[in-house]
């Protein structure tokens, strides 16, 4: 949770913009909340399910739904160009548009699922050495140098939100 909140934290610092889900787990964390928010107490959205933000830093997108599929879809929708993804159980399907980057430091997960992650991540180092790795990973993916495996592999899925309601047309 430190190295993704020093990862955002460092994006948001160099200008870009970094959308986390409300519905993400990471946002549970208060060592990633201390680490990349101003106001660690406060987590409140600051974008609408699939908004574009206004300008660059760190925002909290609305989820409708738990959904994992019409959340990626929400992201693409904000303008994200790359999606990373810490998995704690199993990965998760890719987006066919936007490039998913799967990571894990969870011992089983790496064990079971290892040739399905993009990286594995060691629990033990630092979160320095963890942001550096995660860096040069997120760079090689959006130059187009890497291309995450699931995704490669085209074990994707992609569904508009149906909203609260359920509503579909």
């Amino acid at each position: 949770a430190a190295a993704f909140g020093e990862l955002a934290r460092g994006i948001s610092a160099a200008g870009g913009t970094v959308i986390v889900p409300e519905n993400a787990a990471l946002l549970d964390s208060q060592v990633f909340r201390q680490t990349a928010l101003a106001d660690p107490a406060a987590v409140t959205a600051t974008l609408a399910y699939g908004q574009v933000a206004e300008h660059s830093g760190l925002h909290v997108m609305e989820t409708p739904t738990e959904n994992q599929t019409e959340t990626f879809t929400g992201l693409g929708a904000t303008g994200a160009d790359l999606m990373l993804c810490h998995v704690g159980k199993v990965p998760l399907q890719a987006h066919p548009m936007i490039p998913l980057v799967q990571v894990s430091s969870d011992p089983r997960t790496v064990e079971r699922y290892g040739r399905d992650l993009d990286r594995s991540l060691d629990a033990t180092a630092s979160a320095h050495a963890l942001v550096s790795n995660l860096q040069d990973l997120l760079a090689q993916t959006a130059s187009g140098t890497y291309a995450p495996k699931l995704f490669s592999r085209g074990i994707t899925e992609f569904q508009l939100t149906r909203g609260l309601l359920g509503l579909s047309m």
